[in-house]
């Protein structure tokens, strides 16, 4: 089946890859050898916990999957709260908490040990296509990868509370991802408008009215890729 996640183990030399044949894998590249975790449903995305222990699994049939990679091919937790495919996840830097994405146009917050939901992020009209952690906040991403999207921005959001900060407009077709880069505070969000843009990761003062980021100047770069 086709391949549609891949990442390195930071803590080891292996990579993990998901795909849909329903099998999550991590592999040996010198070797080329694998193991692989068996799941119900196709594999949309897949991440490892920062210590390289867990692999966790976003799944078409509404859960989030989660292996222990010193165990035999037995699922850990299976995260269920999603009405819709989960379509992106994510372990925060500490291994403590969890993010993922969903179809059903929701963003969702875990204890990564416990497996309890602590937070949902709605707001989003078209399905959350990607999550991460961005310091003190999370960021998603969405739109309709299939025809006439509407929605297609990003949203910083407040994890304690689950309110929206601040609202990332600009692209003009479904946002298909983004990453954060907790060095540069910055964040970067793929669309299907042919273009990316990198945004400063911050969050207006709450005494200012918080304006449209399509007219916010130098905050927003854009760089055409020219793709077809």
């Amino acid at each position: 089946g086709k391949v549609t996640s891949s990442s390195f183990i930071q803590a080891s030399s292996m990579l993990l890859t998901g795909s849909e044949d329903k099998s999550v894998r991590t592999w040996d590249p010198r070797r080329g050898s694998s193991v692989e975790y068996s799941a119900p449903d196709e594999i949309l995305d897949c991440r490892p916990s920062p210590d390289g222990t867990k692999v966790l699994a976003a799944c078409k049939n509404s859960l989030l999957l989660i292996w222990d990679t010193r165990k035999a091919d037995k699922t850990l937790m299976e995260l269920g709260g999603h009405s819709d495919w989960v379509t992106c996840c994510e372990y925060s830097s500490d291994g403590n908490s969890i993010l993922s994405g969903s179809s059903d146009r929701s963003m969702k917050l875990w204890d990564a040990k416990t497996g309890k939901m602590t937070q949902t992020f709605e707001g989003h009209t078209e399905a959350v296509n990607g999550c991460r952690f961005c310091g003190q906040w999370v960021v998603s991403c969405a739109g309709n990868r299939f025809w006439g999207s509407k929605d297609n921005r990003a949203v910083m959001w407040d994890p304690e509370t689950g309110d929206s900060k601040r609202q990332l407009n600009g692209h003009t077709d479904a946002l298909m991802g983004l990453d954060t880069n907790k060095a540069t505070a910055r964040i970067v969000t793929a669309g299907m408008d042919k273009t990316i843009r990198v945004w400063d990761a911050f969050v207006p003062d709450k005494k200012r009215k918080e304006k449209d980021d399509s007219s916010s100047g130098p905050r927003k770069h854009e760089c055409k890729l020219g793709c077809k």
